[in-house]
């Protein structure tokens, strides 16, 4: 893929399907990311100068083969961009564009990215840290034990900066995931986090497993470019 032609496509904003916009709130705010990142990338004169940390989600891989679980990984990330939003120092890079930079680069078996990779990241996304991980889910039961495991790289240097881990149940998703995104912003070196900030985020955050579920399903089918599926996405049975 030509580095050049990330910056030249990311530029363009993406549309989504009506039916997730009105159901899923937290889409169109991917959506409204995705513009201001496209302004950032455009160099042009009016472009806001940026001092903070820039953050690439990349692949939350789960360890099963599980088909009903395919909604858990982009659940994660979106929950995961989310939480390390609530720092102002840090800017989380829309994962659409960064879907697109990281075509083609797979993580290596033992987590993470080589330096190579983290290289070439950097220079397609100006990123400076990657977060990538895995999971681990035994069935889709909502007492189902539910582990993840949090890789953070620094794409500068290369550096594994800290491998995270938290195991629950399914039912405590979003406690799960709150908890892995302190971490997050400590380990990137933000310092502190107002409680108004905190609580913002926490009300944007799915308020069930079975909210974050239907959003899964929802992102992973926009991302597979299916809009039929993506507004069935609200229909979706879950857990709770």
């Amino acid at each position: 893929m030509d580095d050049n032609s990330v910056d030249r496509q990311s530029s363009k904003p993406i549309l989504r399907p009506a039916a997730v916009v009105a159901t899923l709130g937290i889409v169109a705010a991917v959506a409204a990311g995705i513009l201001i990142w496209a302004r950032q990338r455009s160099g042009g004169a009016d472009a806001p100068t940026y001092q903070n940390r820039a953050v690439a989600i990349l692949e939350i891989q789960p360890q099963t083969q599980n088909p009903t679980d395919k909604w858990l990984a982009p659940a994660l990330t979106e929950m995961l961009g989310t939480e390390l939003s609530a720092a102002a120092e840090v800017r989380v890079i829309p994962n659409p564009v960064v879907q697109e930079a990281s075509e083609g680069i797979k993580a290596q078996a033992g987590g993470g990215y080589s330096l190579q990779q983290l290289t070439q990241l950097r220079r397609r996304l100006n990123a400076d840290f990657v977060v990538s991980g895995r999971y681990g889910l035994s069935d889709s039961g909502r007492d189902s034990p539910l582990s993840a495991v949090i890789d953070l790289q620094d794409a500068r240097t290369g550096a594994s900066i800290a491998e995270m881990s938290e195991q629950g149940s399914l039912a405590s998703l979003t406690r799960l995931v709150n908890q892995l995104g302190a971490e997050l912003r400590h380990r990137v070196g933000v310092s502190r986090t107002s409680k108004s900030r905190l609580s913002q985020i926490s009300s944007i955050q799915p308020p069930t497993t079975a909210v974050a579920q239907r959003i899964g399903f929802a992102l992973d089918a926009i991302a597979r470019h299916d809009s039929a599926r993506a507004g069935r996405a609200s229909d979706q049975r879950s857990p709770d």
